[in-house]
């Protein structure tokens, strides 16, 4: 047995070297593959004159790769979100003759995540139908690809709410 060791010494090392390096190249693509989930918490809806469906979500992005990602669009069933800087929602306060006000932006794309972090924001669609939350297909676009069918969590309470900011 050592004499078959010691004539194939210069083998066996290249064999070991060989399976950790297919080992490690494995290993980086699983750690490096792109996967961001998106949990949704609560939406509000508001129906316009002109028969146009605005649905507003809170949601929370999670990247959950190994590596930065960037958010450049995000469609629901084929609609992509409003991309803007105007608000969604605004709360006024009153305390002793002081008026304060908060206010509450849509999504800035492009949204950069780095690695393990996530993101609270919201997202407005507007579509001519209402939308089927038992057939709900989320489609993500970052820097890195498409990520078709994104994992779609829904919180325990997800429901329609007046105040979308609480």
């Amino acid at each position: 047995m050592f004499e078959f060791i010691k004539a194939h010494f210069a083998s066996i090392i290249s064999i070991i070297s060989l399976c950790i390096s297919l080992y490690n190249f494995v290993y980086s693509i699983y750690i490096k593959h792109k996967k961001i989930s998106i949990d949704f918490i609560c939406y509000n809806l508001l129906k316009t004159p002109n028969n146009v469906f605005n649905y507003t979500f809170k949601i929370i992005i999670k990247n959950q790769s190994q590596l930065p990602i960037s958010v450049t669009n995000i469609s629901l069933n084929n609609i992509d979100c409003e991309n803007s800087l105007n608000y969604i929602a605004k709360k006024t306060y009153h305390n002793k003759g002081i008026i304060s006000e908060d206010k509450f932006y849509g999504i800035q794309l492009p949204l950069n995540l780095p690695c393990l972090v996530s993101s609270s924001c919201f997202i407005r669609f507007a579509t001519t139908t209402k939308i089927d939350f038992n057939n709900f297909v989320v489609d993500v676009y970052t820097n890195r690809g498409i990520i078709k069918k994104c994992k779609i969590n829904f919180s325990n309470n997800f429901k329609e709410v007046v105040d979308i900011t609480s």
